[in-house]
């Protein structure tokens, strides 16, 4: 078999086993990590950066929704007459 195959049918056990000894005595591999999870970091700092711009764009839109509602009320003519509730009233039915 070639080292393809083998790496791919290795558990992830295995595989955290071997990195953790070969590690501990090469210096140019502990550099490489250093190098990968700083990079790794950075890149998930960018993701979670674009997830909280997508949820503030959200948030801007639904404002607008909200401000254009709560403008067109007409809080010097309240018309109370064709006010009708959203929900039923709870309590017993009679």
């Amino acid at each position: 078999m070639d080292f393809k195959s083998i790496f791919e049918k290795a558990t992830e056990e295995t595989k955290l086993k071997f990195l953790s000894a070969i590690i501990k005595y090469n210096e140019s591999l502990q550099q490489e990590f250093l190098n990968f999870t700083k990079q790794h970091e950075t890149a998930a700092g960018d993701d979670t950066e674009a997830q909280f711009t997508s949820f503030q764009k959200t948030i801007i839109i639904q404002r607008g929704t909200f401000l254009t509602q709560f403008e067109r009320i007409d809080m010097e003519n309240q018309d109370w007459e064709s006010c009708q509730p959203q929900t039923q009233p709870a309590g017993p039915e009679g």
